[in-house]
């Protein structure tokens, strides 16, 4: 298991893998201020070609192809103050995407930055959405590096979208929200009992939130969890899965939760849990807390 992999699970308490809740809990939230929920259409979007190194465009989907276990990096300029999704799709599983600041193709870069976004999920449809200031240069990366393909295959095509944020190009329907948490929090392992003083972490992460079907799901609306307990402006969900293979088998379990702020759209979370680790000559065992906030993005 990539160590990325387990900091988002521990952070967040979704699966990366697994299973999905089936627990029906619908929820009687109340409505959000006008306004927070976003731009809805996905405005005329452009086709282009790419390889290595070029300039992407906005509202625009790029045609590239990737080797396996390799990277691509291209460039983005905002031009004027936005707030950017960057689509990563493909037919090849696990493709991966990261958007990273200080991105130089051109001489009128005028703000520094140091924005460092991830998207790893198991299938390879990720969203990345950040806000740019006009003139800020990013780079854009894909990467193979985790895939699975065809055997008789040794690249993969992919489509990668650089638009203004939307709701339509985010595939939201029509009571989903898009959250992006940033968490920190602490992960304490040893052998069975013996803690060491413990180690800090912070991940940014994107969230499906549906407080009127009450569910909450990755950005690709995968390993969807119902909700278990609803209080006031909180929902409460529990977490668990486990891998297994030849030599080496895991477990998570984790509880969630998450408060909401229904005028200005600010969402807090709270997350901990277990993590357990096992090989034919050890066990290593991990206890995580976290902390998180953020707010609806689209």
């Amino acid at each position: 298991m990539k160590n990325g992999i387990l900091v988002s699970l521990l952070v967040f308490g979704l699966a990366a893998c697994g299973g999905e809740s089936n627990k029906n809990n619908e929820s009687d939230f109340g409505d959000f201020s006008s306004g927070i929920k976003g731009v809805e259409e996905q405005p005329s979007l452009t086709n282009e070609n790419v390889s290595e190194g070029d300039s992407l465009g906005l509202n625009t989907i790029h045609h590239g192809n990737i080797e396996h276990e390799s990277n691509l990096q291209f460039y983005f300029i905002a031009e004027q103050h936005l707030r950017i999704a960057v689509v990563l799709s493909s037919e090849d599983e696990n493709l991966n995407l990261s958007v990273t600041g200080n991105g130089d193709s051109g001489t009128y870069v005028n703000h520094i930055n140091d924005l460092k976004l991830y998207s790893t999920l198991a299938g390879s449809n990720e969203l990345i959405v950040f806000d740019a200031m006009a003139g800020e240069g990013f780079f854009i990366k894909v990467d193979s590096y985790s895939g699975i393909y065809d055997s008789n295959s040794l690249s993969s095509d992919f489509q990668l979208k650089i638009v203004e944020a939307n709701r339509a190009s985010a595939g939201l329907s029509a009571n989903e929200y898009l959250v992006g948490i940033t968490s920190i929090g602490k992960t304490y392992c040893g052998p069975y009992d013996e803690f060491d003083s413990g180690s800090d972490y912070s991940e940014t992460g994107l969230f499906i939130i549906n407080w009127q079907a009450g569910y909450i799901a990755n950005s690709d609306g995968s390993n969807r969890n119902s909700f278990d307990s609803i209080t006031d402006n909180a929902f409460t969900y529990s977490s668990s899965y486990s891998q297994v293979s030849r030599n080496w088998n895991s477990n998570t379990e984790s509880i969630s939760t998450f408060k909401t702020d229904f005028d200005s759209g600010v969402v807090t979370n709270l997350v901990s849990g277990t993590y357990t680790s096992e090989v034919p000559t050890s066990t290593l065992t991990c206890q995580f807390t976290s902390e998180g906030s953020g707010n609806i993005l689209l």
